[in-house]
């Protein structure tokens, strides 16, 4: 507001008081002239350090400590309102992610706005392949063996000239990914962070050790949704994201192979605390069998999934049966039969799914071709998400 305007409000609230009007009817008069409700709250805390009556004086610290409790019910409400829900308990709100979405869109709208950058820059990529040419034809000529130990640094730089090109169609694709995961979030109203975060990995191995600390190197969770799914008249928080991690396989002769793996995770959020921490972890993660001190009633189960809980046996297990009631054991073996889970561990109110992703790496969306999300990949993400949140929906009746 500027000075001369507001010294004429002023002037006009001071004359209303002085009438007898009460400083909630200026307040609203004020209001319905097209002011705004902090620059009139403002004035009226100007009046307080000015000769005024000594009798406006009590009306208009009433009227000011109505109007800061109310603002603070009010962000109070507004807070709880864009507050997720989140399975390692941070302050998750979607203005924390609107940054990154912005960056997204802006990198998909100057991508339309310029589809031939996207094409030109990938041919650039392309020279170095095409200077390799001679130089393959080079070695030919001279009787170069690519494969043999003495001519093996060849081999190595013949490699180097695919690196810009292949990092280049990486950078799209992920992109092309994003775009798709996030068109899905904004359908649904869902909170979308594309990011990879090296210290959500941390919170997560603290709460879930038994998952989270898997790999030697480079862990990190990215592709997270935060949302909220009903069943029947209900609403259920669900949470997803993508794990990864290095993983290192000894193989023959000592020999170290580095594995870059990828893992699914959902996790649903129960009406109550269950009665154990538990998990059920696939046999096939491991390359010996190991005794098992608590078998289920399903044969199918006992045989596909070991029981692993902290604590003794005796304390545990009347607990662990009477969450894997025959209703549970039953949802559970469809699941497994349909998704093949890895992990299912029951956590205070929570119940954590571990997948190996099932998507596959090829999609119909071509930013060289057209920049445009094509709605085929946006179905195939979807149907998965459908396939999640319909094992949340046959197993939280038997838990809850």
């Amino acid at each position: 507001m500027k000075p001369e305007l507001k010294k004429q409000v002023k002037e006009i609230a001071l004359q209303e008081l002085k009438k007898g009007k009460k400083p909630e009817e200026v307040f609203n008069d004020a209001i319905s002239a097209g002011a705004k409700k902090e620059e009139i709250v403002a004035i009226m805390e100007e009046f307080m350090n000015e000769n005024l009556p000594v009798a406006f004086i009590p009306l208009i610290k009433d009227f000011l400590r109505k109007k800061t409790d109310l603002y603070k019910k009010e962000q109070k409400i507004s807070s709880e309102k864009s507050k997720i829900w989140d399975p390692i308990d941070e302050d998750v709100r979607p203005a924390l992610f609107e940054r990154d979405l912005n960056e997204l869109n802006k990198k998909y709208n100057a991508y339309k706005k310029h589809p031939n950058s996207i094409r030109f820059i990938f041919f650039l990529s392309l020279i170095p392949l095409i200077a390799l040419v001679p130089m393959v034809l080079y070695g030919i000529n001279n009787d170069f063996n690519f494969f043999d130990k003495q001519d093996r640094g060849w081999l190595f730089l013949l490699l180097i000239p695919f690196i810009p090109s292949v990092c280049y169609k990486q950078r799209i694709s992920a992109t092309q990914k994003d775009l798709a995961k996030l068109m899905i979030a904004k359908e649904n109203n869902w909170t979308y962070s594309p990011k990879e975060k090296l210290s959500r990995w941390k919170l997560f191995k603290k709460k879930f050790p038994e998952i989270f600390n898997a790999g030697t190197k480079n862990r990190s969770i990215q592709d997270e949704f935060w949302g909220i799914f009903r069943h029947g008249t209900q609403k259920r928080f669900f949470y997803m994201s993508t794990f990864t991690f290095v993983s290192d396989l000894t193989m023959v002769r000592s020999l170290i192979t580095r594995e870059k793996v990828y893992q699914e995770i959902f996790i649903i959020k129960l009406d109550k605390k269950l009665r154990s921490d538990f998990r059920l972890e696939s046999r096939y993660n491991f390359y010996k069998e190991r005794p098992k001190e608590i078998e289920t009633e399903s044969a199918f189960l006992s045989d596909r999934f070991d029981i692993f809980y902290n604590g003794k046996r005796a304390d545990k297990e009347l607990d662990i049966f009477m969450t894997l009631s025959p209703s549970v054991q039953v949802r559970i073996i469809q699941i497994i039969k349909r998704q093949k889970p890895t992990v299912i561990q029951f956590k205070e109110d929570m119940v954590l799914f571990a997948f190996k992703p099932t998507e596959s790496d090829y999609m119909k969306t071509n930013f060289l071709r057209k920049v445009k999300v094509d709605q085929r990949d946006v179905n195939k993400i979807k149907k998965r998400f459908d396939d999640m949140l319909n094992i949340a929906s046959e197993i939280i009746p038997f838990l809850d």
